[in-house]
């Protein structure tokens, strides 16, 4: 499966030496990043619009409270 994002505002690599890459798409094959670049016009499965949004590939969301989340509702035995 191929995906497509494309008319991506800011393309941020990760990468402290070079935080913002110069591109506005990228290629997805398989769930891994294949291609990066501007103005890619791949046949894809989807195609998503970025519509000018910040891009952050691999991006983990690891704000949890894992102390309190899996305790919640839980009482003593």
């Amino acid at each position: 499966m191929k995906t497509l994002v494309r008319n991506i505002g800011t393309l941020v690599s990760g990468d402290i030496a070079r935080p913002l890459l110069d591109a506005d798409s990228l290629v997805i094959r398989d769930g891994r990043i294949a291609a990066v670049g501007r103005a890619l016009d791949e046949d894809a499965d989807t195609v998503i619009d970025a519509r000018g949004t910040t891009v952050m590939p691999g991006l983990i969301d690891s704000h949890v409270h894992p102390s309190t989340s899996s305790t919640r509702g839980c009482t003593a035995a």
